[in-house]
């Protein structure tokens, strides 16, 4: 048991993953929750299928940035070689029996309280993630992530402005997306709970 729970936690801090929400429809608890206490923000919405098709064609590996290795922290081999991305439903149980215990299952598992969520996640793990027993170097060896390249014309259906987000909120993210990609300014779309109006 304890061998498990070590390699629970070490492939924990070695696992990369971005989450997404199963729902068809917009869920007015979801927007409380991960705006966290702000009225701005935006939600992106796609399909499994354009998920699954961007991935597939990026490259195996993942692209990473430089910005994810802490210049503090010299070594010969770079802080991040990422295992091949997956994409796996997330499965809701209290915890995993001991003839599924995987490293899959460690990535698409969750408490049942978190039900709600629909989740469907895309991980990644690291090969060789940097440790070290003192925390001060612990702290410099987490990375914020990496970045993945990815058509996101293809991937995104519509850009959605959080139901409780004010004009000039709007105007602003417009504004910005008109600098940054023009293309995906017909995809901006407000939502349908549309509190403010």
């Amino acid at each position: 048991m304890e061998k498990e729970v070590s390699v629970a936690k070490r492939f924990k801090e070695n696992t990369y993953v971005n989450c997404w929400s199963l729902n068809n429809a917009e869920s007015y608890a979801l927007w409380k929750i991960y705006l966290g206490g702000s009225i701005n923000g935006v939600a992106i919405k796609s399909t499994v299928s354009k998920l699954i098709h961007c991935l597939e064609t990026i490259d195996k590996k993942a692209e990473l940035t430089s910005e994810i290795i802490p210049e503090s922290i010299e070594m010969n081999i770079p802080l991040l070689q990422i295992d091949r991305l997956k994409i796996g439903e997330v499965s809701y149980k209290n915890h995993i029996e001991r003839s599924n215990f995987t490293k899959t299952n460690l990535a698409i598992t969750k408490k049942e309280f978190y039900e709600y969520e629909k989740e469907i996640r895309v991980f990644g793990t690291s090969n060789n993630q940097y440790f070290s027993e003192s925390p001060e170097e612990y702290d410099l060896s987490i990375s914020d992530g990496f970045h993945v390249g990815i058509d996101i014309d293809e991937l995104i259906d519509s850009i959605v402005i959080s139901p409780y987000s004010p004009l000039w909120f709007k105007h602003n993210l417009k504004v910005l997306i008109t600098k940054l990609n023009s293309s995906l300014i017909d995809k901006v779309s407000d939502s349908e709970i549309m509190i403010n109006s």
